[in-house]
């Protein structure tokens, strides 16, 4: 079975000689839930906090030349119907051994352009600011007068 772990860096996939795509089912949605008291605070009626974690975990069954096996996948949501589809990108270098592809340049490139958005909108800010202070002290500011 397989288990999310290391993510690799997608180069092994790009130079791996055999590469297929698989589509497997959905076959159990597993939620483990755990809660616990923290101990290091107290509410107003001497309640200890409580914490709660849910993982979720989707087993996915799929079958790679001939031979039927199960991928586990963490997800963030609990919406998710057992029987649904959903495809696998698999590699491997011996053709005999195969891992799951984890690496997405499209998150990537997503992540890089919305953190050149926010440095432009910061920078549009700051500048903004800088020009209203500047035309403040030089009197060229014009105020609404209220009346």
């Amino acid at each position: 079975m397989y288990r999310p772990g290391k993510v690799d860096t997608g180069l092994l996939y790009i130079k791996a000689p055999y590469k297929e795509t698989v589509e497997a089912t959905l076959i159990e949605v597993n939620k483990n839930t755990e809660v616990w008291e923290d101990k290091t605070k107290i509410d107003d009626y001497g309640n200890k906090e409580k914490h709660r974690n849910t993982d979720i975990f989707l087993i996915y069954e799929y079958e790679l030349h001939g031979k039927k096996d199960t991928l586990a996948e963490r997800s963030l949501t609990g919406f998710h119907k057992v029987g649904s589809k959903k495809k696998f990108k698999f590699y491997s270098t011996d053709g005999v051994e195969y891992k799951k592809q984890s690496y997405n340049l499209l998150s990537d490139v997503t992540a890089v352009l919305c953190s050149l958005l926010s440095l432009l909108l910061i920078y549009a800010t700051v500048k903004m600011i800088i020009l209203r202070i500047k035309f403040a002290r030089s009197g060229q500011l014009i105020k609404k007068k209220t009346e």
